[in-house]
């Protein structure tokens, strides 16, 4: 693997076995389709500006979760009583691998050691997390969470790759953020057109890739991160294509190669564990969101166990773990969001 980083911002091309080339933010994966040499000249003449607002943005936002008060306890004292952390935990990309390990995985492990209690693991949907952790039956629809029926609390957090989006952020309680996201587009290698050059204006960077699949099939879940309402996909002349809420992420790509679609929405952690496990045949042709954040989950009552939390990752950052951690599972990541971590590195040593 080979990193070339530019200067004055970290902006990296990695080749992977000469087969996929990450592209600033985005990514190829045929190197007949893209010439590394011309591509690499391009970028040095680029500046790639979207570090300073976002960075700007998410000590902000540090600042603010790190600021909250010590009030509800509820959550913390039953975890404490019981002895046991109960992570919920849906199998995605490198987060939650199923087998038992994974960037979440590890990170829950450290909390309860962190608290003194014992770890345990449980499976959860991505239809079922947020009912599986506050206690009430959940369904979602156009960017909006409704509850009903009670039903079984069976963990304490939610750790999978969890964007905080609005509509999220009403039932639960999020963490400080601990990874950076936002929805891209992938297409088949052998999709017409070519993912964008990036320029300093992300916006445009947006409406470049919207041009790119407009009257072409895109793959789509509603109610999530992905959903087209919330990825300027409606009324853009894009063939949206929903696909069932129950649907697992992991089968969005395979559904591309199948012929189902030519493209997809995705999410930055799967995409690029996407282009990984089936380099030469997919390929990143650009950004349709904003800058978004993953955090951990939990309930409303569970004020003082989501501080604990921060504070536990204030120290896991200071100590170099988190870091650790992060390149265990996304090494790449550094290089594609180098001002998120400039941004938690900033606050945490505060």
């Amino acid at each position: 693997m080979t990193i070339i980083l530019t200067s004055p911002c970290p902006f990296a091309i990695i080749s992977h076995d000469s087969s996929i080339s990450y592209q600033g933010q985005w990514c190829i994966a045929s190197r007949d389709a893209f010439n590394l040499e011309q591509r690499n000249e391009q970028m040095k003449k680029n500046v790639f500006l979207w570090s300073t607002p976002v960075c700007h943005g998410l000590v902000c936002m540090l600042m603010a979760f790190f600021m909250t008060s010590w009030a509800r306890a509820e959550g913390y004292d039953k975890v404490m009583e019981r002895g046991t952390l109960r992570h919920l935990g849906v199998p995605y990309a490198h987060f939650v691998s199923g087998s038992g390990d994974g960037f979440s995985v590890e990170l829950v492990q450290m909390f309860a050691d962190y608290l003194g209690v014992r770890y345990e693991y449980v499976n959860a949907s991505w239809a079922s997390v947020i009912s599986d952790l506050i206690g009430k039956k959940t369904t979602v629809s156009t960017q909006k969470l409704s509850t009903g029926e009670p039903a079984d609390i069976k963990g304490d957090l939610i750790a999978n790759g969890l964007t905080i989006l609005p509509w999220r952020e009403r039932e639960i309680l999020f963490s400080v953020p601990i990874f950076p996201s936002g929805v891209w587009i992938v297409a088949r290698a052998d999709f017409p057109h070519q993912p964008i050059v990036p320029s300093d204006d992300l916006a445009h960077d947006i409406q470049s890739t919207i041009d790119r699949v407009k009257g072409y099939r895109v793959l789509a879940i509603e109610g999530g991160c992905l959903d087209p309402a919330l990825n300027r996909l409606e009324g853009s002349g894009v063939n949206v294509k929903i696909m069932p809420a129950k649907m697992n992420l992991n089968e969005l790509i395979p559904a591309v190669l199948n012929n189902e679609a030519d493209c997809t929405l995705l999410d930055f952690p799967d995409a690029l564990v996407g282009i990984q496990k089936w380099p030469g045949k997919v390929k990143i042709l650009g950004p349709v969101s904003m800058n978004q954040y993953m955090g951990v989950g939990f309930a409303k009552s569970s004020v003082r166990l989501r501080d604990e939390f921060n504070l536990f990752f204030q120290k896991c950052v200071n100590e170099g773990k988190y870091a650790r951690l992060v390149n265990k599972y996304y090494p790449a990541v550094f290089s594609f969001y180098p001002s998120f971590f400039e941004g938690v590195m900033r606050i945490c040593e505060k």
